[in-house]
């Protein structure tokens, strides 16, 4: 019974695709509106959160409303028991070391033998550019991890990363980061 009543969460929940258009992100926040029953501001997460724990054990519900994008690379989680959460959360740690030897290549003028932005297979670009590069490789990767995975606790898992993942994605304002940009730059001149 519980797996159907899980199958039957999963499959309710609208489908997600990596897209910044506003059709997508509007019909997302709406299926997530209805399950809040709530007409103002809803944290999709939240309501992810406390939808998924009608369904899950304690134990598995503590640990879904655990998973975070700052949280994802934990040890804890590379050592989980289920495959999409270890295998994502090794990717991200991984990822994350990547990412800090490119800054410090970028900081120290460092040439390496193979190239950071090489290794994360990113191709040059402004921040923001190479942000929803790392969001799109983050993205693909649970792809490939959730194969097979539909309506289990791994397919759950999946889904909520991608979800948040979209919602990094949708927080993007161009016109915002580059005012914050140009702030950054001024200071450094300022100092420098």
């Amino acid at each position: 019974m519980l797996s159907g009543n899980l199958e039957y969460l999963i499959s309710s929940l609208p489908q997600l695709q990596f897209s910044t258009s506003v059709e997508d992100k509007q019909r997302v926040h709406s299926v997530f509106q209805t399950y809040s029953m709530n007409d103002g501001d809803i944290n999709l997460i939240t309501v992810l959160d406390d939808e998924a724990s009608k369904y899950l054990s304690a134990k598995k519900a503590e640990i879904f409303k655990q998973i975070s994008l700052n949280t994802a690379n934990h040890q804890r989680f590379q050592e989980h028991g289920d495959a999409v959460l270890s295998g994502f959360s090794s990717f991200l740690s991984n990822l994350k070391e990547k990412i800090k030897l490119l800054r410090l290549s970028r900081n120290q003028d460092t040439t390496y033998v193979s190239s950071p932005l090489e290794a994360l297979q990113l191709k040059p670009g402004n921040p923001l550019e190479e942000e929803l590069q790392l969001l799109e490789l983050q993205w693909h990767e649970l792809e490939e991890l959730s194969i097979g995975h539909f309506s289990d606790f791994s397919a759950l898992i999946a889904y909520k990363i991608k979800l948040l993942l979209l919602q990094r994605l949708w927080s993007f304002d161009e016109t915002e980061g580059f005012i914050q940009y140009s702030k950054f730059i001024k200071i450094t001149e300022d100092n420098g």
